[in-house]
């Protein structure tokens, strides 16, 4: 009797070892075929290209760096509907993207021609109509490798600039505190200011610095600027009179630290900004990488970088807009306060002072 259950046991196990061994083998990544000798496993990749790098060409084409050699079987170009390819609403109710009505020929189709690097892994997407300068577009597609894996994506650009100007940071402020006064609240907000140093157009530059990172970028509206015109980039949002001025009238803004006459520009948010202690700020221009201008700040007491800092401090050095990648180059951060901030010596551009904030005093 004891035997009986000990065989009815021991065949139970083997039965579960050998559906556990068909459910490892059946999940390990490797096929199989069948030969005359037996079994013989196969390696195989089931893994999907990823997307690495993407850059603006110009106004008809656009280049996309995959993880690996792909081939396109299909691409179309659309524009990008406000509120409606970014709305988590439009997401919810599982409806198509513009770039995807497009291909099933809804509305706004620009048709597409694909072109790949000897690489293989480089593919130039060319426009059969050019792109309008700061407007945003989709572009949906689909890829695979030489093993049949795919990915289908959809990526939002702008449109080409092909008339970015030169920028200077004049002033910044990079302390924040909130006053009660007896007819409402002061916020005294983090800012940029900055010089156009010819005439051009904004859209497709970002400002952003090492410590807050892309996710609290601000990106540029497009819009035309001139020379010597002074741009006053708000980083939080908060009271009223914090008006974005998109057209000539640069009156209309009435927030803390606004001028009339020159350029306010206000972030859509109301969360911190920079680093109190140290920190490097750039004005990049997404579509080429290529930096702008750049500010470096510590309080002289580190001795090199922390990570996020030190690659944006190499990024200037290597554009030839500091002389070194040292922290031992930045401007000294002492005496900065909610009513101090950075100035740019007006006499001598390469030189810094900390005195009490003045926007507009170009």
């Amino acid at each position: 009797m004891c035997f009986r259950k000990f065989r009815e046991v021991a065949v139970c196990f083997m039965q579960a070892a050998v559906i556990a061994g068909i459910t490892i083998f059946a999940a390990s990544p490797f096929s199989c075929k069948v030969s005359t000798e037996g079994i013989q496993i196969v390696g195989g990749d089931y893994t999907a290209p990823v997307m690495e790098e993407l850059k603006v060409i110009d106004e008809n084409s656009l280049q996309i760096t995959f993880s690996k050699k792909v081939k396109v079987t299909g691409a179309v170009l659309s524009p990008f509907i406000e509120g409606i390819s970014d709305s988590s609403a439009h997401s919810e109710n599982q409806e198509l993207s513009g770039a995807i009505k497009a291909a099933y020929g809804d509305f706004g189709k620009i048709p597409v021609d694909v072109e790949l690097s000897d690489s293989e892994s480089e593919v130039f997407f060319k426009f059969q109509n050019p792109t309008s300068v700061g407007k945003a577009y989709e572009l949906y597609g689909i890829v695979e490798d030489a093993c049949g894996n795919s990915l289908t994506f959809t990526v939002t650009f702008t449109g080409f600039n092909p008339k970015v100007p030169s920028l200077l940071i004049t002033e910044l402020q990079i302390k924040y505190a909130k006053a009660k006064l007896k007819t409402g609240d002061e916020y005294r907000s983090e800012f940029v200011e900055i010089l156009a140093l010819e005439d051009g157009n904004l859209a497709g530059l970002r400002l952003v610095s090492a410590s807050d990172g892309e996710k609290k970028a601000y990106d540029f509206p497009g819009i035309e600027v001139h020379k010597d015109e002074v741009i006053l980039i708000h980083l939080r949002n908060a009271g009223e009179g914090c008006i974005s001025e998109l057209d000539d009238n640069l009156d209309a803004a009435k927030g803390t630290y606004s001028a009339d006459g020159i350029r306010d520009l206000w972030a859509d948010e109301n969360s911190a900004h920079f680093h109190d202690i140290d920190d490097v700020i750039i004005i990049e221009d997404k579509a080429s990488g290529k930096i702008i201008d750049g500010f470096m700040y510590s309080n002289g007491e580190s001795e090199c970088w922390k990570e996020a800092p030190a690659a944006f401090a190499k990024r200037l050095y290597e554009s030839g807009l500091s002389d070194t990648d040292d922290i031992s180059a930045a401007v000294l951060n002492e005496g900065t306060t909610p009513k101090k901030s950075f100035q740019r010596k007006l006499e001598n551009t390469q030189e810094w002072e900390v005195k009490d904030v003045s926007p507009g005093r170009l």
